[in-house]
């Protein structure tokens, strides 16, 4: 969440590299080491059904809420811009500030996730 409110907030190159290696890679990290340690918890009979499950969240969801949220922040905070004769939106840093809050959103499971050790 810091390297995306940061990253909104830069106006040079040199700051939007660096805060943009400072959202990128953590986010990198966290995603490769849970994706793989997630799969190894899946019972190994059901592990096709938690895969089906690993997609629906991680992918469907975020495939749909996403450009839904960012056309409509686009719509409404963007500015108007033709680009190769159509019109559209120029993007501006809210887009990544509201990605930080539902980086931040996404932690709330997190409260309730309990260190079990369980066959499930």
């Amino acid at each position: 969440m810091v390297g995306l409110i940061l990253f909104s907030l830069s106006h040079s190159l040199v700051p939007l590299i660096i805060t943009g290696i400072l959202w990128l890679m953590p986010m990198t990290a966290w995603t490769i080491a849970t994706s793989t340690w997630s799969k190894d918890l899946f019972p190994e009979d059901k592990r096709g059904q938690f895969a089906g499950y690993y997609l629906f969240f991680w992918v469907m969801l975020p495939m749909i809420l996403g450009p839904l949220t960012g056309g409509w922040l686009g719509t409404h905070f963007g500015i108007p811009t033709v680009i190769n004769g159509q019109a559209g939106f120029i993007p501006t840093p809210i887009i990544f500030q509201v990605a930080g809050v539902a980086t931040l959103l996404a932690a709330i499971p997190l409260a309730w996730a309990k260190d079990r050790k369980t066959g499930i």
